[in-house]
Order: C-alpha cells, then sequence, then structure tokens
C-alpha cells in the first residue's frame, strides 16, 4: 500500500513538471522579435512628428507672449522668423530683443504669405494674415494667422 501511493504521489510530480517545449518558446520569441522590430523602425518617423507639434506648441506660446506684451506696453513689436540661423525672435522697435528661440535644425525654408515679419500694434492686431510653412523631412505644418487680434491656429499640411 505504502509503494502504490508513493508510486501515486511520484505519478503527480511528473505532471507538475512539465513545461514549455523547445519550438513553444522559440516561437513566442521570435513573434515578441517582430513586434519589437516594427516598434524601433517606425520611431524616427514618429520622434520627428512630436518634435514638430512640440516646437508648434512652443512657437503658438511665444507668439500670445508678443501679442500680449506688445498690448501690456501699448508698443509695437516685431515678430520674424530667421530660417538661416534657424530661430525665431521678438523685436521691440528699439531693436532690443525680447526673446531668441531656436527651431529644429531639419525644418526648411518656403516662401509663404507672411514673408518673414509680422508686426503687433499696440492693441495686438497683426500687420497682415496668412501662412507660415514648417516643412521637416516627413511632416509638414501650416501655421495660419487672421486679421484682427492675432488668432491663429496650426495644422498638419
Amino acid at each position: 500500500m505504502q509503494k502504490a501511493r508513493l508510486l501515486q504521489m511520484q505519478g503527480k510530480n511528473k505532471s507538475c513538471q512539465n513545461g514549455y517545449t523547445l519550438i513553444e518558446m522559440l516561437v513566442v520569441l521570435s513573434i515578441f522579435m517582430l513586434l519589437i522590430g516594427i516598434t524601433v523602425t517606425m520611431l524616427p518617423k514618429h520622434k520627428e512628428k512630436r518634435e514638430m507639434e512640440a516646437f508648434l506648441r512652443q512657437f503658438s506660446k511665444d507668439y500670445y507672449f508678443a501679442q500680449s506684451y506688445a498690448i501690456d506696453r501699448q508698443i509695437t513689436i516685431s515678430f520674424l522668423l530667421d530660417y538661416e540661423h534657424h530661430q525665431y525672435f521678438a523685436q521691440i522697435d528699439t531693436n532690443e530683443r525680447l526673446f531668441t528661440k531656436s527651431m529644429p535644425a531639419y525644418i526648411k525654408e518656403r516662401d509663404t504669405t507672411l514673408g518673414r515679419r509680422l508686426y503687433f500694434n499696440a492693441v495686438g492686431h497683426v500687420s497682415k494674415s496668412g501662412t507660415w510653412l514648417f516643412i521637416g523631412k516627413q511632416y509638414k505644418y501650416m501655421f495660419t494667422v487672421m486679421l484682427g487680434k492675432g488668432r491663429h491656429y496650426y495644422r498638419e499640411y
């Protein structure tokens, strides 16, 4: 009776020791590696999009800051794009710069309806309406300024 019980317990231990076979492990690992490979190849494309959107959010905030500064101080502010040095800045009439910010180096120059300079007058109105195009390696964004109080928006082009 003790022998039968011992054999029965050994049988239970054998069934508990069953695991994954080598082939099952290789299939799971190959699927995992395939998913990692797909993800890694898509990262640079999404990285540029995230950088462009972060740049445009900051550009929009700086645009509003220059406009509010003009209203607050009751002066004219110039908002300029400098593609050669990959920067943009706001400037007071006395040629004193309010701020200078950098643009991503991969953004290309493109002639647009706004040109490179925009003015905010003492009540916050813009000098002209139009668009700026920001062209990256794979993405294009259009920053549109409307007449009046300097309302604007940006979107993928």
